[in-house]
C-alpha cells in the first residue's frame, strides 16, 4: 500500500474511533435518561450499545489490517511496466469464459471509482506487471485471467 494510502486507512480508522467515544457517551445518556430500568426496556440504549458494538468490531479489523501493511514506494519501473498511479486497460477473463475490457488506476488512495488498491488481489497482480503479460489472481476462490493491453497514462515521477 502506498503510504498516501496508509493515511487514507488512518484518517478512517480514526474517524470509526471518534464515532465509537460519541455513540459511547451517547450511549451512557440514554442509560440514565430513557425509560425503562437503566438499560432493559430502553430502546435508545439497546440501538446504541448495538452500534457500539459494531464500531468495536470496525476498529478492530481496521487495526488489524493497519498492523500487516507493507508500505512501498514509488520505483523507477521500465515505461511498459505498470507503476503506482498509473491507468491501465486490462482485459478480464472470468473463470465462467464472460469477460470484459476496463481502464483501471492503480493507486489506493485516489477516490477515483477505477481505483485499483495495491493491496487488492487485482492490484497485487497488476504492479509491476508488463503490458501484454497475463497473469492470474483469484477472488473468493474463483480464478480469473487478466491480459494487460495498454498503459492509458503514467503518473509522473517524483
Amino acid at each position: 500500500m502506498t503510504k498516501a494510502g496508509y493515511n487514507k486507512k488512518l484518517e478512517e480508522f480514526n474517524k470509526i474511533k471518534e464515532k465509537l467515544k460519541e455513540t459511547s457517551k451517547n450511549k451512557i445518556t440514554a442509560a440514565y435518561d430513557g425509560s425503562g430500568d437503566t438499560w432493559h426496556d430502553n430502546f435508545t440504549y439497546e440501538q446504541l450499545d448495538l452500534q457500539e458494538e459494531g464500531l468495536i468490531d470496525r476498529l478492530k479489523g481496521y487495526q488489524e489490517f493497519l498492523s500487516n501493511v507493507v508500505i512501498v514506494q514509488k520505483e523507477i519501473l521500465a515505461d511498459n511496466q505498470i507503476n503506482i498511479g498509473d491507468k491501465v486497460l486490462i482485459q478480464i477473463i472470468y473463470e465462467d469464459e464472460d469477460s470484459e475490457e476496463l481502464t483501471v488506476l492503480l493507486d489506493d488512495a485516489s477516490n477515483d471509482e477505477h481505483a485499483v488498491s495495491l493491496a487488492s488481489p487485482l492490484g497485487k497482480v497488476l504492479y509491476k506487471a508488463k503490458i501484454g503479460e497475463t497473469h492470474y489472481y483469484e477472488v473468493e476462490n474463483i480464478k480469473n485471467k487478466v491480459i494487460i493491453k495498454d498503459i492509458i497514462s503514467k503518473m509522473p515521477s517524483s
